[in-house]
């Protein structure tokens, strides 16, 4: 009651609701302090009845406790009352603890004695990654499903070439819309929204999303508008605020000519050393700490030198699919690729996808290392050579060519 008296607990009028996209999105009046502390408290008040039945009956819920733990480890439980037991000993687990994490592979063998509609609410997190068939499981034994995740991130890997599934959907007669390598849960999840929005793709084609959240609150600029260009036709609205920015040069691109003759496989010794220059003033002049740092790819190769260099290795190194969901102050991005073989930018250029990712992983400054004139007449990384202007070495005060020993 009080956060609602507030005078700074700011609902848009509704006429700016109407005509002000931005402070629409941005409008979160539950965000209120007030309004947090008081759920919090109620929160905090509702645990107590837990407590106080725990303490009641400590002897029983130390023993369905431990039946639980039976049953994680595989041991096997007989009787004629074994169902009844193991849904007590769940039952007891989610009284302590209402919310369990685990993923798809492990959610067959840690539910399997759950039945259809027997657990209440199913949360999916990062569903732009998982194959329509690994939450077939989750969902037929849960009631409500909350589905999260962004179809314009990493999509779904699969083992089974697509060949092999193109041919399986013909036998069967499915439509290739519902190939795994084609769509994942999120996809289906979206197919399912009576909420949601048509978005219009490069190509041509309307795909409904369902209940988008537009707010933005990561990436400084211009992170946050090379991704909104590239994957989501500038729909997203910029929810971040700092209180002061980082005394760094601005993201920009290290452009390093590259030639074939000069790569190993899709690895570029020159621009490795410019990555590990760069961390190294990062860590040592900027006083970065280097779990702050992400040294990314898109391609194997590059990423195995990495782990070769001294300074690099220190730093959180992998190629773009491992760092998904996750975010650091810096990011520097390691193009790589062979120049004798454009296939290879043209693979990492096919769709907004991989350089969405690698570009949102950055809070505050993005640092692209790579040929500059060469991926730049790719899709995509056209629009970050059109934001990001070229770096040397005046910027950091050292040489890029110089090579850490």
């Amino acid at each position: 009651i009080e956060a609602a008296q507030d005078q700074g607990w700011q609902i848009p009028h509704w006429k700016t609701w109407e005509t002000n996209e931005a402070a629409r999105e941005l409008a979160a009046p539950w965000h209120h302090p007030k309004w947090r502390e008081a759920r919090t408290k109620v929160f905090l008040h509702a645990l107590a009845p837990h407590r106080a039945a725990i303490d009641y009956q400590p002897k029983k819920f130390r023993a369905n406790l431990s039946l639980l733990v039976d049953l994680l480890k595989n041991k096997r439980l007989k009787g004629a009352n074994r169902q009844k037991a193991v849904r007590a000993a769940w039952d007891t687990l989610f009284f302590v603890i209402p919310v369990i994490s685990t993923t798809f592979a492990s959610f067959a063998r840690q539910f399997r004695d759950f039945g259809h509609d027997e657990i209440g609410w199913l949360l999916i997190d990062e569903a732009g990654q998982a194959p329509p068939q690994a939450a077939v499981g989750a969902l037929w034994r849960s009631r409500c499903a909350i589905v999260v995740g962004d179809p314009y991130q990493l999509e779904p890997i699969s083992n089974l070439p697509f060949s092999v599934q193109s041919k399986l959907a013909q036998y069967h007669g499915v439509s290739e819309e519902w190939i795994p390598e084609r769509t994942s849960a999120q996809g289906m999840a979206d197919r399912a929204s009576a909420i949601g929005t048509w978005r219009e793709t490069p190509d041509g084609q309307r795909i409904w999303i369902g209940c988008p959240l537009r707010v933005h609150r990561r990436c400084d600029e211009p992170m946050f508008r090379i991704a909104n260009e590239i994957a989501y036709a500038n729909k997203m609205v910029n929810g971040v605020t700092r209180k002061q920015d980082l005394d760094l040069p601005p993201s920009g691109w290290c452009h390093i000519s590259s030639h074939e003759t000069e790569a190993q496989g899709h690895w570029i010794r020159q621009e490795t050393d410019a990555a590990a220059r760069l961390a190294r003033w990062l860590i040592h002049d900027a006083n970065i700490p280097p779990g702050e740092i992400f040294v990314i790819s898109p391609f194997r190769d590059t990423v195995n030198a990495f782990s070769r260099d001294p300074v690099l290795k220190t730093t959180r190194s992998g190629t773009i699919h491992t760092v998904q969901g996750k975010q650091a102050k810096v990011v520097i991005l390691v193009l790589g690729g062979n120049p004798g073989k454009p296939g290879a930018k043209a693979w990492a250029s096919e769709k907004p996808n991989l350089l969405n990712v690698a570009v949102t992983r950055a809070c505050r400054r993005l640092y692209i290392v790579g040929d500059r004139d060469k991926w730049r007449k790719y899709p995509y990384f056209e629009v970050c050579a059109r934001y990001l202007d070229i770096i040397t070495a005046e910027d950091f005060k050292f040489d890029w060519a110089e090579i850490i020993l």
